[in-house]
């Protein structure tokens, strides 16, 4: 058993910013960021779950101010078209528990996922915390037991928390890899600029195409999108005139992703956590990345609430994320495998490993009291239900 006194977070992105606030704010722990100069975070522009606001709730952040900050609208629901062979998929988030309640009243009384510009949360975050968190801009070069050398410091914790992407300069260890479980790997994102008010809407779009589908996330003042596709089937130039194409010219592009869907066997091994992109990332559908980010800084600070950790902390703190991930990467499979579309992405996407809850819930769609729910996952049988019910 080891006590906790001094936390590292190494990176500036969303998934960094959120877990430094979240911990400084229900821990005594004293914390260090570490930033490289000239940072560049992945962020696109992003839609939450349903856990975003008790979340910055709890980091102690007042809602109009972040609301606001980060240029975020309501999140009501996801449209998928284009996916099965009926119009459209509808998934709602606001079902009121009480009939008749005024329409004015429903962020009060539901939860509601956000669309939210994740560079501009990164910023938010920082301003608000700087006060209490120690931010420390060099470059980290390698982590020993208790320490990170960096260029110009040498900074000692008792944990470090890896939040550096992809990259993951500090916790280099077994991954699950998931290309055999999801199909799409790549991505190019960019922004689109409002045409009308009917463009503003209150949920995100999925829109299936040819070699993939496209997102929009109408964050308040244009909005985020970008297409997923697999690149070993269509290449970036081909994906990038699909996405042109569809948009008639409008989008612009920033940035392509690519990455191999995966998971860390162990997220938190020895004293380093690895939280964010560097424990790994599913695809951008289901809004996912983010929400396992909060989830890993939430599970930490409940695990080690005495302020100690031993190896049954590391142990079921690595148990739970997997869970979470495992329950992510099946409801993300189920979207491919009952499409009806007829392209080659999508008749690879109907070959990929069945989840067991397809055939469970297809047996029980008309029996709610069979509709599982897990403490340790994002989507319980409610949602499984809604799209199944729906193709």
């Amino acid at each position: 058993m080891k006590e906790i006194k001094k936390v590292v977070i190494v990176g500036g992105g969303s998934s960094a910013m959120l877990a430094t606030a979240f911990i400084s704010n229900n821990t005594n722990y004293e914390i260090t960021v570490i930033d490289k100069p000239g940072g560049s975070p992945i962020g696109v522009g992003e839609a939450t779950l349903l856990n975003f606001k008790p979340f910055m709730d709890s980091c102690g952040f007042n809602f109009k101010e972040w609301f606001d900050a980060c240029d975020a609208t309501y999140k009501t629901g996801i449209l998928f078209p284009g996916w099965t062979s009926k119009k459209e998929v509808w998934h709602p988030f606001i079902m009121h528990p009480y009939e008749n309640t005024p329409i004015e009243n429903f962020d009060k009384n539901n939860d509601n996922g956000f669309h939210i510009d994740c560079i501009k949360l990164a910023k938010f975050i920082k301003e608000k915390i700087k006060h209490k968190v120690t931010f420390i801009e060099d470059t980290v070069q390698f982590q020993s037991e208790n320490y990170v050398q960096c260029e110009n410091n040498k900074i000692y914790a008792d944990v470090f928390i890896d939040c550096t992407g992809f990259k993951s300069l500090l916790h280099q260890t077994d991954k699950v890899d998931l290309s055999k479980r999801l199909i799409c790997d790549t991505a190019i994102a960019g922004h689109v600029e409002y045409e009308n008010e009917e463009e503003k809407r209150k949920y995100v779009i999925c829109e299936a195409v040819s070699c993939g589908w496209i997102w929009k996330i109408p964050v308040r003042h244009r909005i985020g999108t970008g297409i997923v596709f697999n690149r070993r089937i269509t290449s970036v130039e081909e994906a990038a005139m699909v996405f042109t194409n569809h948009w008639k010219d409008r989008v612009k592009i920033r940035k392509t992703i690519d990455w191999t869907p995966y998971y860390k066997l162990k997220p938190w091994k020895n004293n380093v956590i690895a939280i964010g992109l560097s424990a790994g990332f599913i695809e951008p559908l289901e809004s996912t990345g983010l929400a396992l980010a909060m989830e890993g800084a939430y599970q930490f600070v409940v695990l080690t609430e005495s302020g100690y950790m031993k190896q049954s902390t590391r142990s079921l703190y690595n148990s739970i994320l997997t869970s979470f991930f495992e329950e992510s990467i099946d409801f993300v499979a189920m979207h491919y495998l009952i499409n009806e579309r007829k392209e080659k992405i999508w008749q690879e996407g109907r070959r990929l490993k069945k989840p067991i809850q397809i055939d469970y819930y297809n047996k029980r769609l008309k029996d709610p009291l069979h509709y599982k729910d897990s403490q340790y996952s994002f989507f319980g049988g409610s949602n499984w239900v809604t799209w199944l019910r729906q193709t």
